[in-house]
């Protein structure tokens, strides 16, 4: 059973042009599909694999699945077959190497790794609920595309559906480092395996130097996979930053503009005759041709007086928070900081940063509560 070569019609389709990468489970090549005249990436399976029927079999129903997915974060599948006994898939070719790439050249800045982490959650959300696990989640397998988005790969297709399953050479499938205690342990490989690899994968990235990411970091983290998020969606949302909370500032600037415009409405109703000239009648109507002053008719005071200066009126008032607004707010970090918490386990140290953090936004709020709105 021949590999691949260099300049081959691949399966009578697919002229594979030079190999991107290769390892024990396959080999990934740059083609050009003949059929519709566009790169792609050919991915050929090993002989290891190649060589266990039940294998190919479940490679195949997985495969299924995955093209059927369609999503932003992950690369998509357009085909798959066997070619000269040896399964192969062909997907979307991204051109933007991946993170481990991106690591050794200088890594992600706090921003990129906070964003990663998003669209990895987003990905595996999307997965799951297809019925399919990674297995494999790991800095090469995050793809980079052109517009600088993340994009998942290998979903589900490098490993069998058993992830306990041992190869020729007695290994555990998958690369170590990054894979759930349980898995190493010989357990089956679940979602909240995939949750730990995804904690692992973003240490390597430089996810501890991102607040952020703290709680969602520690959350993952745990031996104990119950002790971990049950799902993309429940880890994605220890990550969200708290309610927005208003600002004094704000407070006083709103407060600020209420006076100017209280001050606007005393002119115009009942201002005296030191009131007028604060209105804004000191200059001559433009229509006026008199060259000498003259003394003001007591019968133009009214009218004066009925033309207050326009700017206050013509700026949006914004409303100060209310009272019950401010309550609502500290209801919202106390809900936000219990599921941190729980999140967080026995990591004593996190749960306490955890507690002070919502202590001094709720503390903040009871300072904006002395100012708000009945």
């Amino acid at each position: 059973m021949s590999g691949p070569q260099a300049h081959e019609l691949w399966d009578g389709r697919y002229l594979l042009d030079r190999r991107l990468g290769a390892g024990g489970m396959a080999s990934v090549w740059l083609a050009r599909d003949e059929r519709l005249g566009r790169e792609v990436a050919v991915k050929v399976l090993s002989d290891v694999l190649a060589g266990d029927r039940e294998y190919i079999a479940r490679f195949e129903r997985e495969a299924r699945v995955a093209a059927g997915l369609n999503h932003p974060n992950l690369v998509t599948i357009f085909d798959f077959a066997v070619a000269e006994e040896r399964p192969y898939l062909v997907m979307e070719l991204v051109s933007g190497g991946t993170a481990a790439e991106r690591i050794r050249d200088g890594g992600f800045t706090p921003a990129e790794v906070e964003r990663l982490a998003a669209e990895m959650l987003a990905a595996l959300e999307h997965i799951h609920a297809a019925g399919v696990i990674h297995r494999d989640l790991k800095p090469a397998n995050v793809l980079i595309d052109d517009h600088d988005r993340f994009r998942l790969t290998d979903f589900g297709i490098a490993q069998p559906s058993d992830a306990t399953a041992l190869t020729q050479t007695g290994n555990v499938l998958g690369t170590m480092k990054y894979m759930a205690p349980e898995v190493r342990a010989g357990h089956r490989a679940t979602v909240r395996s995939d949750l730990y690899s995804l904690g692992v994968l973003l240490h390597d990235c430089g996810g501890d130097a991102v607040p952020a990411l703290a709680p969602l970091l520690a959350g993952v983290g745990h031996d104990d996979p119950a002790d971990r998020p049950a799902s993309a969606r429940e880890a994605a949302a220890l990550m969200r930053p708290p309610e927005p909370r208003p600002r004094r500032a704000f407070v006083f600037a709103a407060a600020a503009l209420l006076a100017v415009a209280a001050v606007a409405v005393a002119l115009a109703v009942g201002g005296g005759d030191e009131d007028a000239t604060v209105g804004g009648g000191e200059s001559p109507p433009a229509t006026s041709t008199s060259d000498a002053p003259a003394a003001p008719a007591p019968a133009e005071k009214p009218e004066s007086e009925t033309q207050p200066e326009p700017a206050p009126e013509t700026q949006p008032e914004p409303a100060a928070p209310t009272c019950d607004e401010l309550a609502e707010q500290q209801k919202g970090i106390d809900e936000q900081r219990k599921a941190a918490e729980k999140a967080a386990g026995k990591d004593k140290e996190a749960r306490e940063a955890l507690k002070a953090d919502a202590e001094a936004q709720k503390q903040a709020i009871e300072e904006q509560k002395k100012d708000c709105l009945k």
